[in-house]
């Protein structure tokens, strides 16, 4: 496939580039890299910057690969910023209305008598969040928490209790 880009467009693909790349592999430690979706991500690197991108893309003599440069990476990072900044208030009070379904312990007979339920007890949180931001909202910690998996309550004592 040849794909012909214009000095706009091939900006708008590092971008998006950067940002999905954030996205499938940002998450991981090193070892753990999407080598496939990385190899790709740094050929559309590299023809960026030979087509021109030099002050945004860097290529260094010790290293193969080319890469986005802290100036423009934290300019498109804005755009990952501006996304989880709404997807945590939309997340939130959904997280917390199925939570709440989840203790209450109430049986449903279909998934959409449930469904509803949750829907309801978002609208409540969002309502809230809406009036008061986190203001409200308080974390009980004289519940004991769940085990972490590693050994730890999650007080910090190293042991589950």
């Amino acid at each position: 496939m040849i794909l012909e880009l214009n000095e706009e467009e091939v900006r708008r693909l590092v971008e998006m580039t950067f940002i999905s790349d954030m996205v499938i592999n940002g998450i991981r430690p090193d070892e753990e890299i999407r080598g496939d979706y990385d190899k790709l991500v740094h050929k559309i690197y590299e023809e960026a910057y030979k087509s021109g991108m030099k002050k945004e893309l860097g290529h260094y003599v010790n290293e193969t690969e080319y890469d986005v440069e802290n100036e423009y990476s934290e300019k498109i990072y804005k755009f990952i910023e501006e996304y989880d900044e709404s997807v945590f208030w939309e997340e939130l009070p959904y997280r917390l209305a199925v939570r709440d379904i989840e203790i209450s312990g109430k049986k449903f007979s279909t998934r959409e008598e449930y469904m509803k339920a949750v829907w309801e007890k978002q609208e409540i949180y969002e309502e809230e969040i809406d009036n008061n931001g986190l203001e409200r909202l308080i974390i009980d910690i004289s519940k004991p928490s769940k085990p972490s998996g590693n050994g730890s309550c999650g007080c910090g004592c190293g042991h589950d209790h």
